[in-house]
């Protein structure tokens, strides 16, 4: 799940922490709704602090029941929208500019296969607040702290530590930013051709005993 947080668009001005975290349709719908709503959970257990962040959630526009899950959660914590908003079915243009205007990235699914939504937070520069459930962890390495998808608590603990801490966040956007070199097209054909080659060059290779 994805959840960004821009405050340039929210009442509350300067001196937030802008999150910035984005949902695909790709998951299952159940896994959404838990997703989302946590992050939700725990941006409200935030404000409810006196903690300094403004959360955004950009999904997409499908009126599922993930959707309105969501939206009756906002309604209940922030019905004015003063710290946190939700926004869907942005042109991709738009989303890079959530990705500009943010400070960190939260990346909450708990079902995925290759993330690349993840990889364009890193790409971005962004320090990542990410889902410890697999295969997320395996994408940003130490460019990122680690939570339970379904634990809110969890996930505040983390959100508190990147809010509290501009050192931990320059030192994991940087981290971020290398570490999403490693996923251009450029690599990956490499690697494609490479397991292509070795294949070809021993045919039992490939063959299951």
């Amino acid at each position: 799940m994805k959840v960004v947080i821009d405050a340039s668009n929210l009442r509350g001005g300067g001196g937030l922490t802008h999150l910035l975290s984005l949902r695909t349709a790709a998951s299952p719908e159940r896994h959404r709704i838990s997703a989302e709503t946590s992050v939700a959970d725990a941006a409200h257990a935030m404000c409810a602090a006196g903690l300094p962040i403004a959360m955004e959630f950009v999904r997409p526009s499908d009126d599922r029941p993930s959707e309105q899950a969501l939206t009756a959660r906002l309604a209940k914590y922030e019905p004015n929208g003063r710290y946190m908003d939700l926004r869907g079915g942005l042109a991709h243009a738009d989303v890079a500019q959530c990705y500009q205007r943010a400070e960190a990235f939260v990346y909450g699914s708990s079902s995925e296969n290759r993330p690349n939504i993840l990889i364009e937070a890193m790409a971005s520069g962004l320090p990542i607040a990410n889902s410890s459930r697999g295969p997320m962890p395996e994408v940003p390495g130490d460019a990122g702290v680690y939570f339970d998808a379904e634990d809110p608590a969890a996930l505040a603990l983390q959100l508190r530590a990147l809010v509290d801490s501009a050192e931990l966040r320059s030192t994991l956007a940087q981290r971020a930013f290398d570490r999403a070199a490693r996923y251009s097209w450029n690599h990956c054909a490499e690697q494609t051709f490479a397991c292509l080659a070795s294949v070809l060059n021993d045919p039992d290779a490939g063959r299951t005993r």
